[in-house]
């Protein structure tokens, strides 16, 4: 079940997107909804859980459907993560900090979720890692992309840091397809 504030987190996502349901986007569906206020007080947070869930019940789009299971999904997920966040002590690492930060970030689940709904798509359970697996070691990967001229985009260089940020790998990689593009001012690649 939904709590408020994931229901006025979905239709503002809506909005965002640009989304209608059978009766309109958001604003014209106040107009129709409510005679006495119509779309004057458009902002979701200022509506019952009653109104923005009649709303979203105007969806019957498949897409529609999918992205706004997804949201409800990440809220899940959300719900999964907090007692993580939980478990860091309080003189935690510069590393856990940007981890912890990232996972409290309330765009997070939104942005960073497989999309599980869809077909295929499995989930599992999670091994125990062995101790010699373990590494407080970090890298960060950075690759750079060309537009091919099939419209496909192919690696063309990748470097990779540590946590020291001392190169580790800076490499050009062959495309191996025909470059339409070497988008030079991002990649610093040319011909």
């Amino acid at each position: 079940m939904c709590g408020g504030l994931v229901l006025v987190e979905i239709v503002k996502l809506s909005q965002k997107r640009g989304m209608k349901g059978n009766k309109g986007d958001w604003k014209q569906f106040l107009n129709i909804y409510d005679m006495k206020f119509g779309a004057s007080l458009s902002d979701p947070g200022n509506r019952s859980n009653d109104v923005l869930t009649a709303y979203l019940k105007t969806f019957d789009k498949e897409d529609d459907l999918k992205v706004l299971a997804k949201v409800v999904q990440c809220h899940s997920n959300r719900q999964a993560v907090d007692p993580l966040l939980k478990t860091f002590p309080e003189n935690e690492s510069p590393e856990q900090s940007n981890v912890r930060s990232t996972l409290e970030h309330p765009q997070y689940p939104l942005d960073y979720s497989f999309p599980s709904h869809e077909q295929d798509w499995v989930v599992s359970k999670r091994g125990k890692k062995s101790k010699a697996t373990i590494s407080n070691g970090m890298v960060a990967v950075d690759c750079e992309m060309v537009l091919c001229e099939d419209g496909s985009e192919a690696l063309v260089k990748v470097c990779v840091v540590d946590e020291n940020l001392q190169v580790k790998l800076d490499e050009l990689v062959n495309p191996r397809k025909k470059v339409a593009d070497y988008r030079t001012e991002i990649t610093g690649v040319s011909a």
